[in-house]
């Protein structure tokens, strides 16, 4: 569907396309202008010749003038289109936009076009013919700079427009991510909540698995305890392990203490002798 941000796209093209034109149009007449306007060395034979060129402008034929008419009255329109529903922030730029079109139009329509006629009148007024043609170019170059004013702001005016595009993408593309980040959030969220349980029975399986496995261990150290102690009693009882310890202290003891009382005389005895 064709909507107002298409049709002020168009009207921006309507703009440029007429302004350019116009430009080109009064911009040819620099090869006569810029010698009586900027050139020290200029002769009369300069203005001359710009006095010749602006008289066969002032023979062009009526159908080219209604063309040239045509295209300023488009770049019209293509400002009507776009101040219709301005963007409140930008509307100033619309309005300044438009002022210098109608501007530029007005000197086209005053200064330029008197000064043609006289050209072929050589009724200057209160200046010199010199001084006449002079004031024809420097309208010319004033008409230039107002249509060259009115492109740089449509240039600016559509660079705000993607800057704006680029930054709105951007944001909704953050807000996407955002929201995509919080719907896999809340689905972890979910998963986690629904294996709670199973891993809360986990733990308690496996809690009670080492009660079993300590109450095992502590059976099992209990019972090795029991069995060693009865086998102690059982050695007591036993003769032949009473006579065992009878002879170790009757016969075997009191020989190792002999021997080694020996030992010891033995020692001290030669310590003796190397001493002496």
């Amino acid at each position: 569907m064709f909507t107002y941000s298409d049709a002020c796209t168009v009207g921006m093209g309507l703009i440029l396309s007429a302004t350019s034109f116009i430009i080109g149009v009064f911009y040819a007449n620099q090869a006569y202008d810029y010698r009586i306007l900027f050139d020290h060395s200029s002769t009369q034979s300069d203005f001359d010749d710009a006095l010749k060129h602006y008289q066969v402008l002032h023979k062009t034929p009526s159908p080219v003038l209604t063309g040239l008419a045509i295209v300023a009255v488009i770049g019209l329109v293509g400002h009507l289109i776009r101040i219709y529903k301005p963007n409140p922030d930008l509307r100033n730029f619309e309005y300044g936009s438009l002022v210098l079109y109608f501007f530029g139009v007005c000197v086209c329509l005053s200064n330029i076009k008197t000064g043609v006629i006289s050209s072929v009148t050589r009724e200057w007024g209160d200046v010199t013919e010199n001084q006449g043609l002079a004031v024809l170019g420097s309208s010319n170059i004033i008409l230039i700079l107002f249509f060259i004013g009115v492109i740089m702001l449509q240039g600016g005016l559509w660079y705000t427009r993607w800057d704006h595009q680029v930054r709105l993408k951007q944001f909704f593309q953050e807000e996407a991510q955002e929201e995509a980040e919080k719907k896999k959030k809340a689905a972890q969220a979910t998963q986690e909540a629904q294996e709670a349980p199973t891993s809360q029975a986990q733990t308690q399986a496996q809690a009670h698995e080492e009660a079993l496995a300590e109450d095992a261990r502590k059976h099992v150290k209990g019972s090795l305890s029991e069995k060693a102690e009865e086998i102690v009693e059982k050695a007591k009882a036993d003769p032949r392990i009473q006579q065992a310890g009878d002879y170790y202290e009757n016969k075997i003891k009191p020989t190792a203490q002999k021997h080694k009382a020996d030992i010891s005389n033995k020692v001290r005895s030669r310590r003796t002798r190397r001493k002496e």
